[in-house]
C-alpha cells in the first residue's frame, strides 16, 4: 500500500498559484527520500483556506496537498 504524505504550500497575497508552488517545492525536497534516485509523484489538492481582510488586511491563502510516490515511500 502506497503512503500518502501531506505538504502545504501558502501565500501572503493570495496567489493560489504561489500556494501550489511552494506546497510541490515541499514534495521535490522529499522525493528522493531514502536513497530513491528515480522517484515520481502523483498529487491532488486536498484543501484550499485562506484570510482576506480584518484592520491588518489580511491576504493570505493556503493549499494543502497529498501525494503518492512511484516508488513508494518507506519501499
Amino acid at each position: 500500500m502506497n503512503v500518502k504524505h501531506t505538504y502545504e504550500g501558502e501565500s501572503g497575497n493570495e496567489s493560489l498559484q504561489e500556494a501550489i508552488e511552494a506546497a510541490l517545492r515541499m514534495l521535490a525536497a522529499d522525493l528522493n527520500q531514502g536513497g530513491v534516485r528515480d522517484a515520481s509523484a502523483s498529487w491532488a489538492i486536498s484543501e484550499i483556506s485562506g484570510t482576506h481582510g480584518g484592520l491588518a488586511g489580511s491576504r493570505s491563502i493556503k493549499v494543502t496537498i497529498a501525494s503518492e510516490r512511484t516508488p513508494p515511500w518507506g519501499a
